[in-house]
């Protein structure tokens, strides 16, 4: 059996293996799991680099309404 825990959002990410905007795929599939992470862990994010990915995106995305 492989037990062999798959590639985290954040290390794809960091190593310019995916593209920002892949983020929502996997938050999509923390919410349809069992996962008992929550979904920073499950992103690869530390609790503090999650607080700052939210805080950016929601100042770029008020920016970008105004």
């Amino acid at each position: 059996m492989d037990q062999t825990k798959p590639i985290k959002f954040y290390q794809l990410f960091k190593n310019k293996k995916i593209p920002v905007n892949k983020i929502n795929d996997y938050i999509n599939e923390w919410h349809e799991s069992t996962s008992e992470e929550t979904l920073y862990e499950y992103l690869g994010l530390t609790r503090e680099q999650y607080v700052q990915w939210v805080r950016r995106n929601i100042v770029h995305e008020r920016i970008a309404k105004s």
